[in-house]
């Protein structure tokens, strides 16, 4: 009787055991998926701090070529010399790896910065000269207009965002017939009022009644902050051109956008006898580069820049300082 008990005993203790090393497999199967968890979670960690550092890093270095760059093409710009459509910057094929920009906003590539193995970091920068785009400072409401007809916008529209914009700047109360003026944005609920003084940035634009995001962003390659002085439409965009002068035939704008990109109109006699169209501009027309640029440079792929700079410049030399800078954005 007392060895069946001792075999049961023995029996039980013998799947107690196997029970406890069942159960310490298991825990060390645990402790093991946990430490694996935990060096793969460290790992995918220090991978990316190691992305973020490497993009840290090529954001440094695209800012400082970017401002190089900048530094570099006022050295070459400011004892360059001025065509009727493009500027010759001194030396600068040995500076910038080019004899000739642009002053119509196209994309030109420079030397760029030798980054290893025979390969340089790409580089570009672009010039557009004020007098082929329409300025802010003095805007003719009618040709700003002729443009918001370019760009497909009604004509109630445009009348509700000319007159609004007038309003916008001038110094009284009194409304236009289609404009705005602090009443009317009162009651919209918005918690501006009109500047009563000249735009101070483009963005500003699109709190003009009439204005909307969509429109503002068809708008904007055609407008500056700059000052200009007349127009030169040998760096004009040809919305730009078709606004001034109100042209309406394609045929006409088209055989004049070829004929600019051969060679170069000097006169408003020569600009008539290609389109039949005096300019509408109520300083004149100069045909000629007015000194202040829209200066972008970019470092790095087109569809991945590393850093941009974007800035307007006067290279109008004065006694006291060769240049002035009006604004300054970098991204």
């Amino acid at each position: 009787m007392k060895s069946i008990k001792l075999r049961e005993a023995q029996k039980v203790c013998r799947g107690a055991q196997g029970s406890c090393r069942g159960s310490a497999s298991l825990f060390s199967l645990f402790i093991a998926l946990v430490v694996l968890t935990i060096a793969v979670g460290f790992n995918w960690i220090v991978k990316e701090h190691l992305k973020a550092s490497l993009s840290l890093k090529e954001k440094i270095e695209g800012f400082v070529e970017a401002h190089s760059h900048f530094q570099l093409l006022l050295f070459t710009l400011l004892p360059g010399q001025f065509t009727t459509k493009e500027i010759l910057p001194y030396r600068g094929k040995d500076y910038l790896g080019v004899e000739r920009l642009p002053l119509n906003g196209e994309w030109v590539w420079l030397k760029g910065e030798d980054i290893g193995v025979g390969t340089r970091r790409p580089v570009r920068v672009s010039l557009q000269d004020t007098n082929g785009l329409l300025s802010v400072v003095n805007l003719d409401p009618l040709v700003f207009s002729n443009l918001l007809k370019i760009l497909q916008v009604s004509e109630e529209r445009r009348r509700v965002i000319v007159d609004s914009l007038i309003d916008w700047v001038d110094r009284d109360d009194y409304v236009r017939l289609n404009g705005a003026e602090a009443e009317y944005y009162r009651k919209e609920g918005k918690n501006y009022r009109p500047r009563n003084y000249d735009i101070q940035y483009l963005e500003e634009l699109k709190l003009i009644r009439g204005m909307d995001e969509a429109l503002f962003q068809k708008i904007t390659p055609y407008l500056t902050l700059l000052p200009n002085t007349g127009l030169n439409p040998n760096t004009s965009k040809k919305e730009v051109l078709q606004a001034y002068l109100g042209l309406e035939d394609e045929r006409v704008l088209e055989n004049l956008m070829n004929f600019l990109k051969r060679e170069a109109i000097h006169n408003e006699l020569q600009l008539f006898q290609l389109t039949g169209r005096l300019v509408h501009f109520p300083e004149g027309a100069y045909f000629s580069p007015s000194g202040y640029c829209v200066v972008r440079i970019l470092v790095g792929q087109e569809e991945r820049p590393l850093y941009t700079i974007e800035t307007g410049v006067s290279l109008r030399h004065k006694i006291y300082f060769p240049y002035e800078i009006f604004y300054w954005i970098e991204r």
